[in-house]
């Protein structure tokens, strides 16, 4: 299999299990079992699906009302990794025999620096030393300390460097 994260959403037509189906006329067992066995050969993981466990109905109203879950998101491990917040959510169609789904990720933001870094003391009377903490550290971001510590040196190094180029453009 790729090592490229991938996600697939949308109307499969095929059922999972027969929890997957709510009416007459169960799925055929070799159907059920012969779509897993796709999902399992493509090393995929079936997105769990919050709020009403269906997403497609036929004869809506009637004594012979069919439900069941064609619609669905599955994701490869190494996408998961990268968006382990996801929620998949049933939005509901009154006018629609499938109602839509939402998938709902937020990314991990992986930022590695590279070289050395060192802070200068002459960097505190700097004005704008703390916008440039600020906007490097990133208050609202979802990442881990490592990784808001690198952004920040990398912005500092930046800045750093804008201000050397700038204070030896003032000597000449």
């Amino acid at each position: 299999m790729s090592p490229v994260p991938w996600c697939i959403i949308g109307d499969f037509n095929d059922l999972l299990s027969q929890e997957d189906k709510k009416g007459i006329h169960p799925q055929p067992n070799w159907l059920c079992m012969g779509f897993r066995q796709a999902i399992n050969d493509c090393n995929l993981i079936d997105i769990p699906l919050a709020g009403h466990p269906f997403t497609w109905i036929k004869s809506r109203g009637t004594p012979h009302v069919i439900e069941e879950r064609l619609d669905r998101v599955m994701a490869s491990t190494s996408w998961l990794h990268l968006f382990p917040d996801v929620r998949l959510s049933n939005l509901l169609a009154s006018h629609s025999d499938h109602s839509p789904i939402l998938l709902q990720c937020s990314p991990i933001i992986t930022v590695r620096f590279s070289g050395s870094f060192r802070f200068e003391n002459k960097w505190l009377k700097e004005p704008d030393l703390e916008e440039t903490v600020i906007d490097g550290w990133g208050a609202n971001d979802n990442i881990a300390i490592v990784d808001r510590v690198a952004r920040c040196a990398n912005k500092l190094q930046r800045w750093g460097k804008r201000k050397r180029v700038k204070f030896k453009q003032e000597i000449e």
